[in-house]
This record gives C-alpha cells, sequence and structure tokens, in this order.
C-alpha cells in the first residue's frame, strides 16, 4: 500500500511539473528558418518557447529559453516565427510551449543550404540546415 502511495505521488508531482503543450491552441504556426549567421557558423541549438495567450489570441507574454547558451543567435527567429503564427482565441490565459531544435546536418548541396523542418509529439520540431562547401 505504501509503495501504491509513493508511486502516486510521484506520478501526480511529475504531472504538475510537466509543461502544458495546448497544441490545440496553435491555429497557425509559421516554422522558423535557420538565421544564415548561425548556419555559417554551424550553431546547433534549442529554443524552448512558452507563450501565454490573451483573449484576442495574441502573446501577452513569451520566455525563451536557450540551450546551449552560445545558441543566442538563433533567438530571433523563433521569435519572428511567433510573431507572424496565429493562435486560437477560445485559449485566453493559457500557456502553449514550443520546441524548436535547430540542426546542422551534414547532406552538401552545391546550389547552397536547404532547410528540413520535421516535427513529433510534445511539440517538438526540428529544423535541419544542410550546408554549403566553401572549397579555394
Amino acid at each position: 500500500m505504501r509503495l501504491l502511495t509513493l508511486l502516486l505521488s510521484l506520478s501526480q508531482a511529475a504531472a504538475e511539473q510537466a509543461p502544458e503543450y495546448n497544441i490545440a491552441c496553435v491555429a497557425r504556426l509559421e516554422i522558423p528558418s535557420y538565421p544564415p549567421l548561425a548556419g555559417w557558423a554551424r550553431i546547433s541549438g534549442t529554443v524552448v518557447a512558452t507563450i501565454k495567450l490573451t483573449a484576442d489570441g495574441s502573446i501577452e507574454s513569451r520566455n525563451l529559453a536557450v540551450e546551449p547558451s552560445s545558441a543566442k543567435l538563433l533567438v530571433p527567429a523563433v521569435e519572428g516565427a511567433l510573431s507572424d503564427s496565429v493562435f486560437s482565441k477560445n485559449c485566453v490565459g493559457k500557456s502553449v510551449t514550443l520546441v524548436f531544435n535547430f540542426i546542422q546536418g551534414d547532406e552538401f548541396d552545391r546550389r547552397g543550404p536547404k532547410d528540413r523542418v520535421s516535427f513529433g509529439n510534445s511539440n517538438q520540431f526540428w529544423i535541419t540546415r544542410g550546408y554549403r562547401s566553401i572549397q579555394p
């Protein structure tokens, strides 16, 4: 009985700490492009955006966390994409968490860098940048 009580307490604590993803509050999400300077510098990183919505579906507040901290060049692209996105008017006061993973790919393209986008559970998005080789 004690073990069951402990397990229930742990699962309740985990549920309270889990972020609210609220993907239903997203009417149209703009995916950020890989920032050119970050691409040239071959910077990869993750930006976790948590936004709180108003009654008209606009963003009341936003919190952007970057990992690693050296990947701050990725933040303006995410901010721009969030500003261009549309959110539901039925989500007043709710928070939406979106995770943008910027990854340097190992794919060479003679025509220049290309972004590939994929998505998964828990509002995860991967923006992968192919590279353009500079040869002497």
